[in-house]
């Protein structure tokens, strides 16, 4: 049985004496390696990177051997420096008091430091300017357990990737598509276990107020996932590419993650340069941009079918995982929690009473016609603009337009496989 790995979560919110092994020296506010090196001249300083330091923890090491400590250079000879605790400073001798380490020698420090942690820089950020919201950037969910109900934060940072690393590589392109979309939702499932365990664990007069994050999100790697044999065209381009994307960005509405940035926008949305070019990533957002108002409202999806996925045990593991690290006990890793509704949709309402519906329709293969009812809508004409292609995996894709009109409030349509549905309905009427 292999030991627990420590978590460090006590540390970094509460901060405490930590220890450092044989650690780079740095010089001045100079961090890169080369900053470590002795370059042979008389009287060198280096500094110890966190400061201030305790003295009897100090060793200092040259080239890999241990030099002593002395209380001053001037009245030393030999293999020794001199330490300031305060500023962790470290001077060196000038070849008759004290020797002076040698070119290129890599200079190193054991030792222990007190470190502020993140309650410590809370309060003095928040003395500065009580406005600013100040959110942990340590993405485990030991965080939100060590600050508990009476530390003060803002919320939690995570980064909701796809990698290559948590999704099964395919056997077949629409696999690959529909690996993706399952990565999409269970990304989903995490970050709003996530928030559920804020809201269970903070005092009952901030629930709400602290919130989760995403400061990168976005498939990676997602090229090394592609069945053996497959030609790499750069799955950025991929229609698939675009419908994850407009999954993820409903997930985050619907968690209410104030804050939500796309990893890689130059080359993720719009392609590397010189040839950027608009992605189906970028016309997603597009249409998010025009065809969603500032809240969301109710919607009822009718035929709605789930699609059952056809490598249930190459995601069982990644599934597994994931409840063992967020302990969702709403989240089995079985057959059932693995199959995707054909349709994600959200509906949206603006400050004027324009209403918004998008719908994606994961499946890479079959059209999907449904009555979708809106929640306090009583019915009107619906410009629709459709997002989609010839496959799921292919780069040719455009955007066509129709009308139509709904029935009692609620809208018969098929939503064509692989596509993203963006609907603006007349003002409501009720």
């Amino acid at each position: 049985m292999q030991p627990q790995r420590h978590s460090y979560a006590p540390e970094y919110c509460f901060g405490g004496m930590i220890q450092y092994d044989k650690q780079p020296v740095t010089s001045d506010d100079d961090l890169r390696a080369s900053a470590a090196l002795g370059d042979g001249r008389p009287n060198q300083r280096k500094v110890i990177r966190y400061y201030p330091v305790l003295p009897e923890s100090v060793e200092v090491f040259v080239g890999g051997e241990m030099w002593q400590g002395v209380p001053d250079i001037q009245a030393a000879t030999g293999h020794v420096y001199q330490l300031d605790a305060a500023t962790g400073e470290l001077r060196f001798g000038d070849g008759t008091h004290g020797a002076a380490p040698a070119q290129n020698a890599l200079i190193t420090a054991s030792y222990r430091a007190r470190r502020a942690g993140f309650v410590d820089y809370y309060s003095a950020m928040k003395a500065v300017d009580a406005d600013i919201r100040i959110f942990a950037g340590f993405e485990s969910p030991n965080i939100i357990r060590e600050m508990g109900d009476k530390n003060l934060y803002d919320g939690i940072v995570v980064h909701p990737y796809t990698n290559d690393y948590n999704v099964p590589k395919a056997r077949t392109l629409d696999e690959w598509h529909h690996n993706l979309m399952l990565s999409s939702a269970r990304l989903g499932r995490e970050v709003q276990a996530y928030q559920d365990l804020i809201d269970k664990t903070v005092a009952p007069s901030r629930r709400g107020q602290v919130r989760v994050i995403c400061t990168e999100y976005g498939p990676n790697r997602q090229d090394q996932t592609l069945p053996e044999g497959t030609a790499n065209r750069g799955t950025y381009r991929f229609l698939s590419t675009g419908l994850y994307d407009a999954t993820q960005l409903m997930h985050w509405m619907r968690i209410g993650v104030p804050h939500a940035q796309r990893h890689a926008t130059t080359v993720g949305v719009f392609g590397p340069s010189p040839e950027f070019e608009m992605t189906a990533s970028a016309r997603a957002f597009q249409l998010f941009t025009h065809h969603f108002g500032d809240r969301l409202i109710g919607l009822q999806i009718d035929n709605n079918p789930l699609r059952p996925t056809n490598n249930f045990e190459t995601h069982t593991p990644y599934y597994s995982g994931y409840i063992k690290r967020i302990g969702d006990a709403n989240m089995p890793a079985d057959a059932q929690r693995l199959q995707l509704p054909r349709l994600e949709a959200e509906a949206g309402r603006d400050a004027n009473g324009g209403v918004y519906l998008m719908a994606v329709n994961q499946d890479a293969t079959d059209n999907v016609t449904a009555s979708i009812q809106i929640v306090g809508f009583a019915g009107g004409d619906a410009a629709i603009q459709t997002l989609t292609g010839t496959t799921a995996t292919g780069t040719s894709y455009k955007i066509s337009e129709s009308r139509e009109r709904t029935i009692a409030g609620a809208l018969s349509h098929t939503f064509p496989a692989h596509s993203l549905t963006a609907i603006k309905f007349s003002a409501d009427r009720k």
